[in-house]
């Protein structure tokens, strides 16, 4: 159920035409995405603030929403944990922790998850989310895509962290980030264009592409790397 702010929300939303977008955003398929039950309030946010920052890339989050199916269940485990599948969203929940909007855990988890279904390319027979690929059964750019959505929910969404184990991804994440550009960072995830991620580190790291396949098992060393690569950066121009 939305509260009465939400739904004046949500009429001020379909009436506007989202700008740098091909689509308005009516209320009727805004109705037809809240379908989740006591979980509505918190994709509503999610859709708002994705609005406010993010509403060029309005045309895959939509498209993947409405197709979207959410399963929450209880685990014994103390940890909330959570993963996006294709166009499926699993999260379990600690038994003692409510399903509701009030769950400051479960609201971080759910959006992280959804920041991964606005960022999945249903077309590409690989799995693509983000700068996640999968290549002939190689796993590239998991844990820059994991730092990066990570990212994005704590400065753009929720504020805080959903999974204290992505620290060191997200460190990855900010650095490449700062070697980039944001603009650049942001429309390469949204867009699925890791190699775009890749051409722009050749300026900083000898072989991205091996870098990028490194990291994923040794995180710390890459970050190290990178950390020396911006401060070469702000040398460079400090002597210009």
């Amino acid at each position: 159920m939305l509260d009465k702010k939400q739904e004046l929300i949500l009429k001020k939303l379909s009436t506007k035409r989202v700008k740098n977008s091909n689509i308005s955003i009516d209320e009727e398929q805004i109705k037809r995405i809240l379908k989740f039950g006591d979980l509505n309030p918190i994709v509503l946010d999610f859709i708002i603030n994705y609005q406010i920052h993010f509403s060029e890339y309005n045309e895959v989050l939509f498209n993947n929403l409405e197709k979207l199916h959410i399963y929450i269940g209880h685990t014994p485990e103390k940890e909330i944990s959570g993963y996006f599948k294709e166009n499926k969203i699993n999260i379990l929940v600690p038994n003692k922790q409510s399903i509701s909007k009030d769950n400051i855990d479960l609201t971080n988890c759910l959006v992280h998850e959804l920041l991964h279904a606005a960022s999945y390319d249903r077309k590409v027979n690989n799995y693509s989310t983000g700068f996640h690929k999968r290549v002939n059964g190689v796993d590239l750019g998991r844990r820059l895509n994991e730092g990066y959505t990570e990212y994005l929910c704590k400065n753009y969404f929720t504020g805080s962290n959903c999974f204290d184990y992505y620290y060191e991804d997200m460190k990855l994440a900010e650095k490449v980030e700062t070697l980039i550009g944001k603009d650049e960072m942001i429309r390469s995830y949204f867009t699925g264009d890791l190699y775009n991620v890749l051409d722009k580190l050749n300026n900083y790291v000898d072989n991205s592409l091996e870098f990028i396949i490194n990291s994923e098992d040794n995180i710390k060393e890459a970050n190290k790397i990178l950390g020396n690569a911006i401060k070469e950066t702000k040398v460079k121009k400090l002597k210009r």
